[in-house]
């Protein structure tokens, strides 16, 4: 049995972690055991298809976890996963996509990061590459962007009339 799950599970009954391993049949998992693991889900979900990812020469790049809180902003989770090296690359981009995105959400599962990688890859032979994909950060929303966002829900509600 996992051990964080073991103390986690036993704090949320207000047990002891013995009570838990004696008696499993009755501390299922929490909401919040589902909600991190729904996230590690959705990062595990997002590795592969970053480890498609070619250089210029059709080598797969390598793919690195560089961040992971699965209970951050309320659950939405954050996470980074770099294509290629950081440390390392002569040239390194990072995507933060939109703030309405989300780990929770399978945003990682997008081919956005893949895609610059790649053709950045090209771009600049011979240098190494690396792109991080970056989910996970409070945006602030400006009263500007409230009114953006207000007036759109108003024309999009007019035009489904």
């Amino acid at each position: 049995m996992n051990d964080a799950w073991q103390k986690s599970t036993a704090a949320d009954h207000h047990v002891s972690n013995e009570e838990v391993l004696a008696h499993r049949e009755l501390y299922g998992p929490t909401a919040r055991d589902v909600l991190r693991y729904n996230n590690a889900r959705r990062v595990q979900d997002g590795l592969p298809k970053d480890g498609l990812a070619e250089d210029e020469n059709g080598n797969l790049a390598p793919v690195y976890l560089l961040r992971y809180q699965p209970e951050a902003f309320g659950g939405e989770g954050a996470a980074a996963i770099a294509i290629g090296n950081p440390d390392t690359a002569d040239n390194t981009a990072v995507i933060v996509p939109e703030m309405t995105t989300s780990v929770a959400g399978g945003t990682l599962d997008d081919s956005d990061a893949v895609n610059v990688y790649e053709e950045s890859a090209r771009t600049d032979l011979g240098k190494d590459t690396a792109v991080v994909m970056w989910m996970g950060y409070d945006a602030r929303i400006s009263a500007r962007a409230r009114c953006l966002f207000r007036d759109a829900a108003r024309v999009g509600y007019r035009s489904r009339r």
